[in-house]
């Protein structure tokens, strides 16, 4: 008598999932899916602005650090409306330079909400010894997260702190005080003839 060839099942090395199964796999991943996206989603905002909110008081400490080396005043210009600012007469490779920077692109992606410093609303100044001429805020912000950063008059000492929307801000809605025009006129901030500038959208030459 030929050998029995045994049963499909017993071929396969045991039974296949049922459509139940199948369908309880699915809802599990789905659950855990939408449990771990928008935490995901939300800490890579938290990086991201934190990211900005350091690259802003790094240059700041660059800016400080520059004033008093040279014992002259350097400037920062914010332009809140197109999301950059402008490091003026940076001292760079044996010239002096412009730096730009645009939060609004990568690693960023970030907004800046608002860049107030006394008169000078746009404009963070320090003087030849490196201090703030004006006290100011500068805020940051990804989606539901944000950062403000506050200097001091008379000091170079830089704050940092932590802020959670309720929405997602828009910065139209904030009051006229906390908003700047996106044209800035840099040459007209520029103490430093010679400097090397090359201006992006959104600042005036």
């Amino acid at each position: 008598m030929p050998a029995s060839r045994g049963t499909p099942s017993k071929r396969r090395g045991g039974r296949g999932f049922s459509l139940i199964e199948l369908v309880a796999v699915v809802a599990v991943t789905g659950v855990l899916a939408a449990v771990a996206i928008p935490r995901f989603a939300a800490g890579n905002a938290r990086y991201r602005v934190e990211a900005a909110a350091n690259r802003i008081v790094a240059d700041l400490g660059i800016a400080a650090a520059t004033s008093a080396a040279s014992a002259r005043h350097r400037d920062i210009v914010f332009d809140v409306g197109g999301d950059t600012y402008v490091m003026l007469n940076i001292a760079s490779g044996g010239r002096t330079t412009h730096r730009w920077h645009n939060l609004s692109g990568p690693p960023y992606s970030a907004n800046i909400l608002r860049a107030s410093f006394g008169p000078n609303l746009a404009v963070h100044r320090t003087d030849a010894a490196g201090a703030a001429e004006e006290d100011g805020v500068i805020v940051v912000s990804v989606g539901r997260y944000g950062r403000r950063i506050v200097v001091t008059a008379g000091s170079s000492a830089i704050a940092i702190e932590d802020l959670t929307f309720t929405d997602a801000p828009d910065a139209d809605a904030l009051p006229p005080v906390e908003r700047q025009s996106s044209a800035v006129s840099v040459d007209a901030m520029s103490s430093q003839p010679g400097a090397v500038l090359t201006s992006p959208a959104g600042f005036r030459r």
